[in-house]
């Protein structure tokens, strides 16, 4: 019992260290400085134990003081792009394997992310296609430590009128994302900002016209939209399919990948497929589609992924609806 105390205190005491390291880190990157009071505030614990923490975080040249503030040393920051590589890896896999809300990823992969090994988080990337960035569009650190950069702008300070591309939302606080989510807005959506006031944006997105308080506005990123992106903005996916219609597959998501993408492949989804909506759960959370005279189940996460012809819907012969 006694060893097992042990053991359970040091991985505590790590993982107070590692969740430091990402503090100091998320410091850089706003370009803020990492203190005394804001690591506290970030742990959680008196500032007397971040002291200690931060002195022995110096003993294992993890980290260096400038200027006042908290720096990363280059063996820190290789633990630190570790971390996060292990953490953005688990929220692609509880996202897209788990089918996990994008409200919930976070808490767990906060979790896990403490318990990896370099061959596991290789063998997960590889499984889910080698993803470039997490669920909320933060770029996936790769193996040997590199970062892709992003060129994006706030959609507050975006052109009124110009389409844009969100490529990023920020996963905190949990309720400001909560209200994100809601109004259909995710990674990979395409939208127009409308209208901007002191205290609201208004945005058109998949055909209706939403609004956020700015200071939520704020924590959405974008970019122009290539001409692929604009053209699948305006393509029906699957879970715009009525009950008791069919359509031809246009194409599956390039955002599909790793064991997704291979199911739906494997389930004999490609493009020129005839597929029909057949039945609905009482929740609505899945769908029953009729493929290659094959009944199949797919949650509406997975039926968005695939896009489909616009002129080909048209009513079933066995019983369409109005």
């Amino acid at each position: 019992m006694r060893n097992w105390l042990q053991e359970f205190s040091r991985t505590r005491h790590r993982i107070l260290i590692e969740d430091a390291l990402k503090h100091i880190y998320a410091c850089e990157v706003e370009n803020l400085p990492a203190t005394m009071e804001s690591l506290a505030g970030a742990l959680h614990i008196h500032r007397k134990k971040a002291v200690r923490l931060c002195t022995e975080m110096q003993k294992q040249h993890l980290v260096k003081w400038v200027g006042g503030a908290m720096q990363l040393s280059d063996t820190g920051r290789e633990l630190t792009l570790q971390i996060i590589r292990a953490h953005r890896l688990w929220e692609r896999y509880l996202a897209d394997e788990a089918g996990m809300s994008l409200l919930d990823i976070h808490a767990e992969a906060d979790r896990r992310e403490h318990h990896r090994l370099p061959a596991r988080m290789e063998a997960l990337e590889a499984q889910m296609g080698h993803p470039v960035v997490d669920p909320h569009g933060d770029p996936i650190p790769r193996a040997d430590g590199s970062v892709s950069t992003q060129d994006r702008t706030s959609l507050t300070d975006w052109p009124m009128g110009q389409d844009a591309r969100v490529i990023h939302i920020e996963d905190e606080p949990r309720q400001a994302m909560a209200e994100i989510l809601r109004t259909g807005l995710k990674p990979g959506s395409i939208l127009v900002p409308l209208e901007k006031t002191a205290s609201t944006l208004r945005f058109r997105v998949h055909g209706r016209e939403q609004d956020l308080p700015l200071n939520i506005a704020a924590n959405i990123h974008v970019t122009s939209p290539s001409f692929e992106e604009k053209e699948k903005s305006t393509s029906p996916t699957l879970d715009d399919l009525p009950l008791h219609y069919r359509a031809i597959v246009k194409k599956i998501d390039s955002s599909c990948r790793g064991f997704t993408r291979r199911r739906l492949l494997d389930l004999g989804i490609t493009p020129g497929t005839e597929i029909e909506a057949e039945l609905a759960t009482g929740g609505g959370s899945a769908r029953a589609y009729r493929v290659r005279d094959t009944l199949i189940a797919l949650r509406r996460e997975q039926a968005k992924m695939i896009l489909l012809h616009a002129d080909s819907l048209q009513p079933a012969d066995r019983g369409a609806v109005a």
